[in-house]
Formats: structure tokens, sequence, C-alpha cells
């Protein structure tokens, strides 16, 4: 048996919310799960897996299979609840249409064919369940090597009836009343049909064309969203044409990790960028850059005052700085953290990490420096329908656009936002969240139970934006601007209430919003309140979010967006800022911004001037991912 990898070896399965899936399950059917399947741990196929297969701590395992079967998996968490199924083929797929060859390595492009009146129409499209196993050229190469020993068996076939031709010959040139000596041969494009002989004595022979593919000039083979490449050529001596497929896949997004020693000399641990000779970072020419810098700053002598140490923007020639406090043990780390833009470059650029102000008095250790570009954005398609019901066929039941299109397969999701249905492809670069304050694993503490308001008479509820229904209000806003990391539709607002609540009559409220850097606002939850949209104040809650403009949610890969949060009489869980980081670029770089109002509206993006010492936890996304 001929045994080949299941999947990828370096596959990483992962939940629906992105996180790795580890001590996962993965039950191994034949196709159609009519039977648990037989696999293996190593390509020889000494050592059989179980059935299920359990992942390890990174959500991989390693699992050969026999190519002649198809097969079905089933990935289950660890307690054995079904999360996606996938059937799996290992043989590769030829799609031949008399003398057109269409060819899509791996099964990487779908090839639709119509019938039509004057020929054979081809319609490709990219195949997402297994682009990700596309082939390489030299797998395609051997493709094209076992259509070669095809057309060889034939050739084998002819040459074993030119034998046969020759041992009649042989038969009867031995016979007593021998005729004249002749020879018969065949040809690429013919053969013998037909041997007969005369009452006398003379042989006949009668051949036939072979029945090769003849040519199909009007078939059509297109890609109507230029996902395929499509080279033709011509096969003269068998006049037949072969189309050969690729996939156009866009270059991934550029990105580094670097760490430095003492002496600030940078290695690259991660990414796809480079160091010059010199040891600095290099910035391409028309991209533009993210920069975030970590590490931790020690006293090496006391001094009875703050410092600063500044580092150096080497693109702009200017300083960030960072106060450190002399009067810390020289054993105490001081962490920092700054985070900037390098504007997209006019030319390339070699970028060097460097601080003043670092003198006898410390030194700087743990440099983290970590680099993406924020030019590689790609927007998420989309469809949408009106509001008159649609049918699938004229014998189908007419229903709305959301009930009669739906996926079945964890690669395409529907996301519904108003009156727009927008079709997502779930790749790594549209997971969910797709904007975030801070990660879960850092929360340590709640912000500041804050705020309180009185209604107006006439009034039983708070009304947003109207400030004739409280006669006075005060309340708590957070601002924060964040890089969107994943690109798609967001409908789904997640918050953790931690705390008491200090305000139930009237109740406690919170509302929040996403704006574009320019102080637009694109889309929030709207106003929530205690008793109606939650009842404690302490659970985790997932708003729906509605966008002010068709389209506004739909957020950008390597995008900034400003998120603000207006609350009163709450607590939401947070990271503590102010105690366990260094925020002085806060206040220039507008990253995390808290201030208060008396209004029942948005704070303008460039009112707020103090320094958060608390970050909620806030990820907004297409779906909940509490």
């Amino acid at each position: 048996m001929t045994l080949r990898a299941l999947w990828p070896l370096t596959q990483q399965f992962q939940a629906k919310n992105g996180s790795i899936l580890v001590s996962g399950k993965v039950y191994i059917y034949y196709q159609g799960r009519t039977a648990l399947a037989t696999t293996y741990h190593d390509e020889e196929g000494t050592v059989v897996n179980a059935n299920p297969v359990i992942l390890d701590n990174n959500g991989r395992a390693t699992v050969f299979a026999d190519t002649i079967y198809s097969y079905t998996i089933v990935v289950c968490d660890y307690y054995g609840k079904e999360l996606f199924s996938q059937d799996i083929t290992l043989h590769d797929a030829i799609l031949s249409a008399k003398n057109v060859i269409v060819m899509g390595s791996n099964g990487s492009v779908k090839v639709d064919t119509t019938t039509l009146p004057n020929g054979v129409k081809y319609d490709l499209s990219v195949n997402t369940d297994i682009i990700a196993t596309k082939k390489s050229v030299d797998d395609v190469k051997t493709d094209l090597n076992n259509l070669t020993e095809v057309v060889n068996g034939h050739t084998t076939e002819i040459s074993q009836i030119k034998d046969d031709v020759a041992g009649i010959e042989s038969a009867i040139s031995n016979k007593k009343d021998k005729q004249q000596l002749k020879s018969f041969k065949g040809s690429a494009t013919k053969t013998v049909k037909n041997i007969s002989q005369d009452e006398n004595g003379e042989l006949n022979v009668e051949f036939e064309d072979i029945d090769l593919p003849q040519e199909v000039p009007n078939v059509e083979i297109t890609s109507e969203d230029s996902s395929v490449n499509i080279t033709a050529s011509v096969d003269a001596e068998t006049n037949t044409k072969t189309f050969d497929l690729s996939v156009n896949i866009e270059d991934a997004p550029t990105f580094g990790r670097f760490v430095a020693n003492n002496g600030l000399i940078l290695t690259k641990t991660e990414g796809n960028m480079t160091l010059s000779s010199d040891g600095k970072i290099q910035l391409k020419k028309g991209k533009g850059y993210h920069f975030t810098i970590r590490g931790n700053y020690y006293n090496d002598k006391l001094y009875n005052d703050l410092l600063d140490i500044n580092f150096i923007e080497y693109s702009r020639n200017e300083t960030i700085p960072i106060i450190v406090d002399g009067t810390l043990a020289t054993s105490q780390a001081q962490p920092f953290e700054i985070s900037f833009d390098v504007a997209q470059r006019t030319s390339d650029l070699n970028y060097g990490i460097a601080f003043s102000g670092l003198t006898s008095n410390g030194h700087i250790s743990g440099l983290r420096v970590e680099v993406h570009d924020i030019n590689s954005v790609s927007v998420n398609g989309g469809s949408s329908g009106d509001n008159d019901k649609v049918a699938v066929d004229a014998n189908a039941e007419p229903g709305y656009l959301e009930n009669v299109l739906v996926s079945d397969s964890d690669i395409v999701s529907l996301v519904k936002l108003g009156n727009v249905l927008h079709v997502q492809v779930n790749t790594a670069s549209t997971a969910d969240p797709k904007l975030y304050t801070c990660d879960e694993a850092v929360i340590n503490g709640a912000t500041n139970n804050y705020g309180s308001y009185a209604l107006a008479n006439g009034y039983d509820k708070l009304v947003w934006d109207d400030p004739s229904s409280y006669a006075w209000l005060n309340a708590s806003v957070i601002q924060m601007k964040r890089l969107c990391t994943s690109q798609g539709t967001v409908t789904k607002c997640n918050v953790a209430l931690s705390g008491s609540l200090s305000l139930t009559s009237p109740p406690a409220f919170i509302n929040c919003g996403i704006f574009n850097t320019d102080g637009k606002l694109l889309g929030s939850t709207g106003l929530r309140l205690y008793g109606t949209d939650f009842f404690s104040g302490s659970e985790l809650v997932s708003f729906d979010m509605s966008e002010v403009n068709t389209g506004d949610l739909n957020l950008k890969n390597n995008t900034y967006y400003i998120i603000q949060i207006i609350t009163c009489g709450l607590q939401l869980a947070s990271l503590s800022h102010k105690d366990s980081y260094n925020y002085a670029y806060d206040y220039d770089l507008r990253m995390n911004i808290e201030g208060t109002t008396s209004k029942a509206a948005w704070s303008n993006i460039n009112d707020l001037t103090t320094r958060a010492a608390q970050i909620p936890w806030i990820s907004f996304a297409a779906s909940p991912s509490i």
C-alpha cells in the first residue's frame, strides 16, 4: 500500500474562537462514516494510530493513510463534542474532456462543466476546502509523468500488435506454398484491423485509424475572478490541447519579531522580515510599518529622582520619552512599552534600535521588537438581498435570503448585519476576534465603579443623545486606539462585567462604539441598561452591533480604529495599566485615554486628555467568542 499524510504535518487544529485545540479528538472514518479507518503514525506503516487520534498541546497530530481510500475526519473538542467534519481524498484529480485535459493540482481548482450547443464550457474557481494543500510544481510534473506512462502503455499495445503480425507473417512464410514476402507496420495514427488470405493465398491487410481525441476548437475555459492562472499547450503529434491551471495567491503580510541582548544587537526570532549585515531591520520602499517595543530598565546605581531615557525614532529623527524611577533597587525590573508607526517609505531603510539618556545609572534588558507592515489590506466581499422572499426553484417554498442561503461548511460563514448578508471566507486573516483591547490572559482588575444620574420629569428611562431625558448625569469614558488584526464584518461586542453595581434605579448603563481615526462613528451597541440588557454586575455579555451606514462595520485588516466605552454605575474586567506598565507614550499616541462626561452622548475623540489607569477587556467579532 502507498501511505500519504492525511493532512499537512504542520496542520494546527483550532477551536471556532481561534484558540489551539489542545487534546482535541479527531475520528477518522472511511468516507461516509461507514467504519473507523486504519491510519499510521509513520510513512512506513509500522505504528498504527489510535482512533480517535488525540491532538498534542500545539493542536497537531501525525497521521498517514492508504491513498486508495477516501476519508471523512470528524474533529471534536476534549470532551468529544463535534466541532466540524471534512471529507478528504488523497489521490490527484484530473478532469478530461475529449482532447482537452483540465488539471487542478490536488483538487485546488474547482471545474464546473457545462455542455453548450457548440462545445463545452469550463468555469474555474479556487477550491478553498483544500487550498492550504496546493501541490508544488514538482507534484504537477509527477502528474504529467503519470499521464505519459499511460500513453506509453498504449504504445506498448501497438508494439504487441506489430509482434502478432510478425508472427503471422513468419507462419505464412513457412508454408509449402510460400507467399511473396510482405511486411505490415502500424503507426502513431493507424493500426491493423484485419488480415485475410484469398483463395490464391494472397494476404490482404486492412488498416484503421486509431481513435485519438480530436480537437474541440470551441472549448471555453475562464476564471472570472482571475484567481486561476490558465496555461495552454498543444501536442501536435496527438492533436491534443492541454490546459494547466494554478492558483493566484497574494503575498503574505510582512512581519518580524526580534530580540536584543544587553548591547542592543538584534536577532530575528520569527517572521519574513530580514536584518542588514549591521543588525538593522530592513524596511522596504512603498510600505508603512507599525512598531511595538518592550523591555525592562534596571538601575545600576540609585538616583534620588525620576530619570528620562528616550527611544530614538529613527525614521523621523525624533525621540519617544520613557520615564523610569531612579530610586528603585537595582534588582527591580521597570517594564516599559512603546508603540508607533513609520510612515510609508519612499525608499528602502535599514532601521536601527537606539536609546538616548542611557548612562552609567542603568541599562536595558530583555528588549523585544515586533514589526509588521500596515499596507497589506484586503477587504472582505459580501452579497446582499432585498426584503422580498426568494426560492431555489419553481417548486420550492419562498423564504428570506438568510433562510434560503446557508453554509454547509465551517470554511464559509454567512454574517447578517442590518439588511445585508455578508459571505465571509474563514481563514487566519478573518478569524475572530477582529478588534479587541487586550488579551483575556492579562486581566487582573476592574475599572472604577463611577457615575450616577437623575431622570427628567416625565421620562421613565434614559434616552441616548437626548439631554432632555435626564436632569443631570456623570459617566465614565474610556477610549482606546487599536489595530484591527482580522478583516471582516463585526456583529457582536463581548464585554466582561466584573464587580458590584452602584446604580440600579435608575439603572446602570453602558454603550460601546467603534470610530475611525478621523472620529467618525461606524457602529455601536447602542445604550444597554441593567435589568433589560444585563441582569447583574458580574457576567459575560454579548451585545449586537448596529452600523451607522451599510458597510461601516466591515473592518479592514492592519487598520487602526478607535474604541470608546461610556459607562455609569458598573465595573468592567480590566488590565491594571498604570501599575504594571510604563504608559508615558499614551498621551501622544492616544492609545489608552480616559475621562468623564455629563452627557449621554459620544465624546469627541480628541477631547480626552488623561491616561487610562485601567484597560477594560472588550472584543468585537462576527459571532460571540465568550
